[in-house]
């Protein structure tokens, strides 16, 4: 990914916050001379040693394939973007895109049954949260669950290289930068608030 200087992240921290705060990917790989990606969300793991994201993909996705252990393979996490105006510069210019974009190479291998399961037990823990009726794999019958973990191929891959672009008006000077910020808020959906968010958080990290 081509990234440029100024829009490097602040810090190592900020690439894997994002990461867990975005978790819903695009994987993608080859098979057979065929691009192939799938869109799943994918959890990011280590064991104090390597850094490695965990997923699943249905049985019957191609992708699988690619799970062998042998081919580098790209994690795209990509989610707050929006349009910047060129009208809200003081100065002549084309309109732009901000945007955070991380991509994570790396091998993947399959996982067990056992550690497939695992993850599927962790990944809806993790969005069920603290809802005093939030829902529990355990609430299914065991034979149902049994026949959802054989009906997906689980997947754990070890994060060789992480390359992220915090594109968020750094090139801008601090007027146009703080007015860039003002018109996302007064523009006020939930995209444009949120890349504003990230705007204030990277100017106060420099």
């Amino acid at each position: 990914m081509y990234i440029g200087r100024k829009y490097l992240p602040p810090n190592e921290k900020a690439v894997r916050q994002f990461i867990n705060k975005y978790s819903f990917a695009t994987l993608t790989g080859v098979a057979e001379g065929q691009l192939l990606a799938v869109h799943i969300p994918i959890e990011m793991e280590n064991d104090n040693q390597y850094e490695y994201l965990v997923g699943h993909v249905a049985r019957g996705n191609e992708i699988k394939s690619c799970f062998d252990g042998s081919q580098e393979m790209m994690a795209v996490f990509m989610e707050p973007h929006t349009y910047i105006s060129s009208s809200w510069y003081d100065f002549p210019e084309v309109p732009t895109w901000n945007y955070i974009a991380v991509h994570a190479y790396g091998v993947c291998e399959t996982l067990s049954e056992e550690e497939t399961r695992k993850s599927l037990y962790d990944l809806v823990d993790r969005y069920e949260g603290t809802d005093p009726k939030r829902f529990k794999m355990d609430q299914l019958d065991e034979k149902y669950i049994s026949a959802q973990v054989r009906g997906v191929v689980g997947f754990k891959m070890k994060i060789s290289k992480l390359e992220a672009r915090f594109k968020l008006s750094q090139n801008r000077d601090y007027k146009n930068f703080r007015n860039v910020i003002q018109r996302l808020n007064d523009r006020g959906d939930a995209m444009s608030k949120i890349i504003a968010e990230e705007m204030e958080k990277i100017r106060n990290a420099q």
